[in-house]
């Protein structure tokens, strides 16, 4: 996946399991969002971060001037109020423990 010198390969939970076959159930689900307006699902996920409560901006990382320009294009449209449920209820069904499950 990473490179042994890249902090997502040893830092981040959501890298490893059991985060990284749930983070890509919600990847799916922003894809299918991203696959109706035409654009990359980095917008999308951009998108959804800068439009929730108390957010004015969104940290993103780049590796080279084109991801800058796409990163920077999430900022052109806006998810949605429907959209944002639909991937706020995602996020609830694959993260969020349940009263009977372990914590995440």
């Amino acid at each position: 996946r990473f490179r042994k010198d890249d902090a997502r390969s040893f830092f981040y939970p959501y890298y490893k399991e059991p985060y990284w076959s749930r983070t890509q159930e919600l990847i799916k689900e922003m894809q299918q969002i991203a696959d109706q307006h035409g654009k990359p699902v980095a917008h999308v996920a951009i998108n959804w971060v800068c439009q929730q409560p108390g957010v004015t901006t969104a940290l993103v990382g780049a590796r080279n001037p084109e991801q800058v320009e796409i990163n920077a294009a999430a900022g052109m449209w806006e998810l949605s109020e429907e959209e944002l449920n639909r991937i706020e209820e995602a996020y609830s069904r694959i993260f969020k423990p349940s009263h009977s499950s372990s914590h995440i």
